[in-house]
């Protein structure tokens, strides 16, 4: 494994590992499960985008820890970044935060196998923006973070109706349902799904074979191959973030005169 220098151990909720140029990162809270925090969602935009720019890394593995992948969310958590009862604390989390991730992962200039151990029912980019995915029996895919108490407003609604089609997309997101790995691979959301002990040496098998290829050859096939989904995000994210706000803050109001 060779030195990955100051970024290393920067973000808490990350391990990072790499060999002969593939970066895996696993994501984590204390070495359980991981599950979204605020600071996880401030660090992810800046852990992409020094990830991006270490030209040492070839190929990226994202996988989780335990048998979960992405399957929970701390809200209490979000103290941390901002106020989310004001307009300033709302723009910190949104603007600052998560569009920032959404764009920043999109623009990472690197191939990111996701290596699926279980559950991603919260924030599905993590393994939707990837650009392969290899999946356990038991992983699931989900965007439970949002409606019926929230507007969908993370670009993940835009995301989930690239890679689904519009209409099951949006019964997904209407009904707060789940795709399981099977269905996820008729479906074209996963390549391979495998056992728990063989999904990581898969992902470096195919990880160490990409990474083969020139660095810039890699680096420019990314950006051709992702080049509509960063439109998307760039284009789409503000106005569904703001309407999201709209609507937390008539909530809030209401719960308030309740």
């Amino acid at each position: 494994m060779s030195e990955l220098g100051e970024y290393q151990n920067k973000f808490e909720f990350m391990r990072l590992e790499r060999d002969e140029g593939v970066l895996l990162v696993t994501l984590h809270n204390n070495e359980m499960p991981f599950q979204i925090t605020g600071r996880a969602l401030r660090d992810f935009a800046d852990a992409w985008d020094l990830i991006s720019r270490d030209m040492e890394n070839r190929v990226v593995i994202l996988t989780g820890t335990g048998d979960s992948y992405c399957d929970g969310i701390d809200f209490e958590s979000f103290a941390d970044v901002g106020n989310l009862t004001t307009a300033l604390g709302w723009y910190q989390l949104t603007n600052l935060i998560v569009s920032r991730h959404m764009r920043n992962m999109a623009s990472l200039e690197l191939p990111v196998i996701a290596a699926v151990n279980g559950p991603n029912r919260v924030h599905p980019e993590l393994s939707l923006l990837c650009d392969m995915v290899l999946a356990t029996e038991t992983a699931e895919f989900a965007d439970r973070s949002h409606f019926p108490d929230f507007v969908p407003g993370d670009a993940n609604q835009y995301i989930l109706q690239e890679l689904l089609g519009s209409i099951r997309a949006k019964h997904l997101l209407f009904t707060a349902g789940s795709i399981s790995a099977a269905d996820a691979k008729s479906l074209g959301l996963v390549n391979e799904i495998l056992t728990p002990e063989e999904l990581l040496p898969r992902a470096w098998e195919l990880a160490r074979a990409i990474a083969k290829s020139h660095p810039l050859t890699i680096r420019h096939t990314k950006n051709v191959l992702n080049r509509r989904l960063r439109r998307i995000i760039e284009e789409e994210s503000a106005y569904s973030l703001a309407v999201e706000g709209i609507a937390a803050f008539g909530s809030l109001k209401a719960d308030e005169s309740s």
